[in-house]
C-alpha cells in the first residue's frame, strides 16, 4: 500500500493531522484498526477518493501480519465504498514482492490489473522498493466483490479522531 512505517511520535502527529484534514474535504477516511477481543490497536487502513475511484490503502504491525485482520478490515470499506453512488472503481496497489497483501486484494475481490515500473503516483515507494501491482474492481450491480463480503467478527474501525484526542 502507501502507507510509510512511522520512526517516531511526530510522525504519528502529522499523519493524524493529515487525516482529519483530508476526513474535512472528503478526500480519505482514514480508521485505526482495533482488535475486538484484546482492544489492542493492530494498525490503519484508509479508504481515499478521487472523484469516482476509491483506493484502499493499510498497514499492520508485523505481529498481526497472517491473522485475517487487514482482509476483515478491507472488507468493511469495500462494503463502504459498494453503497456509495457515485463511486464506480475500488483500487489497491502492493510492491510486487508483498505476496501476502496480493493475497488480502484477490480475497476482498480486486483483481490484478497492472504492474506499475517506475511510477510517480506513489513517489514515498521508491523505485528501489521494486515495482508496485495494481488491482482493482468495478462496483455497482455487476461487481464481483459483492460475494466475498462476510461478517467482521475479529477488528473493529475507529476513526482517527479518537487517536488524535489521544495524543499529547
Amino acid at each position: 500500500m502507501r502507507f510509510a512505517r512511522h520512526l517516531n511520535q511526530a510522525m504519528s502527529q502529522a499523519w493524524v493531522e493529515h487525516c482529519v484534514t483530508c476526513w474535512q474535504e472528503d478526500l480519505a477516511f482514514a480508521y485505526m484498526i482495533q482488535l475486538k477481543a484484546s482492544g489492542a490497536w493492530l494498525g490503519s487502513i484508509e479508504l481515499m477518493v478521487r472523484t469516482d475511484v476509491a483506493e484502499i490503502g493499510y498497514i499492520l504491525s508485523d505481529s498481526f501480519w497472517g491473522q485475517g485482520f487487514a482482509t476483515e478490515a478491507a472488507r468493511v470499506l469495500v462494503a463502504w465504498a459498494e453503497m456509495q453512488p457515485g463511486l464506480g472503481r475500488i483500487v489497491a496497489v502492493c510492491h510486487s514482492d508483498n505476496l501476502a497483501s496480493r493475497r488480502v486484494l484477490e480475497k476482498i475481490g480486486l483483481q490484478f490489473e497492472a504492474r506499475l515500473d517506475g511510477d510517480v503516483l506513489w513517489p514515498q515507494l521508491r523505485p528501489a522498493n521494486g515495482a508496485r501491482l495494481l488491482f482493482g474492481c468495478s462496483l455497482g450491480p455487476e461487481s464481483v466483490i459483492s460475494s466475498h463480503q462476510i461478517p467482521v467478527k475479529s477488528v473493529g474501525l475507529h476513526f482517527k479522531c479518537e487517536i488524535a484526542q489521544a495524543l499529547p
